[in-house]
C-alpha cells in the first residue's frame, strides 16, 4: 500500500565562493549545523564543467548520497558533465531511509569532487514527512 503526507517543503541552497557560473570551493568539505529537524527528500546540483564529478553528503557522519547501482548504496553520487545534455541543474542519487533524517543539531557535510560543482540544493520537508494521509 502506498503512503502519503501533507507537508511544507523547503530548500537549503549551498553556493560555492565563485557563484553559480564560476568555479568555487565546494570541492572542500562545507559543513552546516541543522537548526531544526528535517528530512532530505532530494538533492540537485550544478556542474559547469565538461567533465563529470562526484558529490558526497553526510548527515551526522552517515553518507546519504548514493551510487549508480540498483539499488543505490551509500557512496559518492555521480554528477554528470554539462556535455551529456542534462543541462545546468541535475538530480543526484540519495539512498533514503534514516540517512536522510537530519536531527536538530546534526552536522551536514557537503563535498564535491571538483570545484566546478558550483551549487548544491537540498530539497527538504518537515521531520516525519508531515501529516499522514490515506492513499488507496
Amino acid at each position: 500500500m502506498a503512503t502519503g503526507a501533507i507537508c511544507s517543503t523547503f530548500d537549503i541552497t549551498i553556493t560555492g565562493s565563485g557563484g553559480l557560473n564560476a568555479a568555487g570551493d565546494l570541492n572542500v568539505a562545507k559543513t552546516f549545523t541543522a537548526t531544526r529537524a528535517f528530512t532530505i527528500v532530494g538533492v540537485s546540483c550544478n556542474n559547469i564543467a565538461s567533465a563529470a564529478s562526484t558529490l558526497t553528503i553526510t548527515n551526522a557522519g552517515v553518507t546519504l548520497t548514493g551510487s549508480t547501482a540498483a539499488p543505490p548504496t551509500a557512496a559518492a553520487a555521480t554528477v554528470q558533465s554539462q556535455a551529456n545534455g542534462f543541462g545546468a541543474t541535475q538530480t543526484i542519487t540519495i539512498v533514503g531511509g534514516s540517512a536522510c533524517d537530519v536531527a536538530e543539531g546534526a552536522a551536514v557535510v557537503i563535498t564535491a569532487g571538483a570545484n566546478t560543482v558550483t551549487r548544491v540544493i537540498l530539497h527538504c520537508v518537515a521531520s516525519g514527512l508531515g501529516e499522514a494521509i490515506t492513499v488507496s
